[in-house]
């Protein structure tokens, strides 16, 4: 049996394609590396790493038992490593988690229908590098993406910290963003430099946006969005929360966006139980229309830096000034130049 190699050919992929059809999983381009294992000139192995994703794991059933899965996952864990990854995650179904775990995948969250395994101790280390941050008490916790940081965004930090000892300000630090993370936390810095009791921090990896979670596992005609939306809010409710001692999740009401709203029903449901309840309230208005991330950067990105300046907090039109110009030009999806930060140390 070889050594795990990168499958680079058309005969290659094509290959890989079938073996992991024929496990019932869904092939899915959009990967850093794919390799395998070839047995007598036929594939017998395959696996995929997408940032700090590793997908499609398969060993043909005749070959299953002798550890070619443990050698695939090494080869992509290396690879990763060389390209500056630091700690994996493998998405799969319940049933499989324990496969993973054998080989020293520990379980961080687990719905009906996915479950979320890391190697390493990059949660441990995560938390342990925002010690000083930790206060116990009362309190509460804000996602906002501060993509750019909005007025909108800085009402819900404003009535968070009004009803809690501490308002934990939780920047997502892996996806498709116009700004940078460091861009984005100065932002959120600078709109909430005016409450005392606001805690700026990003959440590493451990905040699971489109860009990052795999479907490949999801056969059975779920919704991959809403997938990932209950993986990611029992995240939040198994680690994220009682490590800030977060009592209140505070949410916007989305009246505009489906999507979102239907995370809000999420969180809701997993947070019951949890000793964590959601307040919900009133997205904040400019004029007649929702303040928007989206209208923000429309209007940075025509030059209209007057129509940005009504949406965002007076204290941060400046660094936009700055980040505005460095953002062009750093990718493209749909029209709108976007920063992408996937894998890599929090």
């Amino acid at each position: 049996m070889g050594h795990p190699l990168p499958l680079i050919s058309d005969v290659d992929r094509r290959a890989a394609r079938a073996l992991v059809d024929s496990s019932c999983l869904r092939f899915e381009d959009g990967y850093d590396d794919l390799v395998g294992v070839f047995e007598g000139g036929q594939l017998a192995a395959c696996g995929a790493r997408a940032g700090r994703v590793l997908k499609m794991l398969v060993v043909a059933p005749e070959h299953r038992g002798g550890g070619l899965l443990a050698e695939i996952i090494t080869e992509l864990m290396r690879r990763g490593s060389e390209a500056g990854v630091a700690g994996f995650f493998i998405f799969t179904r319940p049933g499989t988690a324990p496969v993973f775990q054998s080989l020293g995948f520990k379980p961080l969250a687990a719905t009906e229908q996915a479950a979320l395994l890391e190697l390493g101790n990059g949660l441990h280390r995560y938390l342990r590098q925002r010690a000083s941050l930790v206060h116990t008490g009362e309190n509460a916790a804000v996602l906002v993406n501060a993509d750019p940081f909005t007025v909108g965004h800085q009402a819900l930090v404003e009535h968070a910290a009004a009803i809690a000892d501490k308002v934990y300000v939780l920047v997502p630090s892996e996806g498709n963003f116009l700004f940078p993370l460091p861009t984005r936390l100065e932002l959120a810095r600078l709109g909430t430099a005016h409450i005392a009791n606001a805690v700026v921090t990003d959440t590493g990896p451990y905040a699971l946006g489109s860009a990052t979670f795999p479907a490949y596992f999801l056969t059975g005609g779920e919704e991959p969005d809403q997938v990932r939306l209950e993986l990611d809010a029992e995240l939040f409710a198994k680690h994220l929360a009682p490590a800030f001692y977060v009592r209140t999740r505070v949410v916007g009401s989305e009246p505009a966006d489906p999507a979102s709203r239907r995370y809000n029903q999420i969180l809701r449901q997993r947070l019951r139980g949890c000793s964590v309840r959601l307040e919900e309230i009133e997205r904040t208005k400019a004029g007649e229309r929702w303040v928007d991330t989206r209208r923000v950067r429309r209007a940075l990105l025509e030059g209209d830096l007057a129509a940005a300046a009504a949406l965002v907090p007076e204290a941060t039109v400046a660094c936009l000034q700055r980040a505005g110009a460095a953002a062009s030009g750093v990718g493209r999806q749909d029209g709108i130049p976007l920063h992408t930060t996937v894998g890599g140390s929090p």
